[in-house]
């Protein structure tokens, strides 16, 4: 289905079913966003990945994943 059929469906709709919509959507959104850590405003994942050596000469690299409560691309909490 294409972006605009879908808008152009909605833009029939009255205002409740489209209040109603949104809030179904941003339910969805938000259950889906939290399940792959990503912000549920931009999508950006709140992951932050840390390389740090862990051998005198620099030969291994250690790379540790750390979850984040604030989005770095848009600050949402």
């Amino acid at each position: 289905m294409k972006f605009d059929d879908v808008y152009d469906e909605i833009n029939v709709m009255d205002l409740d079913d489209k209040i109603r919509l949104r809030k179904m959507l941003d339910e969805d959104i938000y259950d889906e966003a939290k399940r792959e850590n990503r912000c549920p405003i931009c999508g950006e994942h709140l992951i932050i990945t840390a390389q740090h050596n862990t051998s005198p000469y620099g030969s291994t690299v250690t790379v540790e994943e750390y979850d984040i409560g604030i989005c770095p691309s848009c600050g949402e909490v």
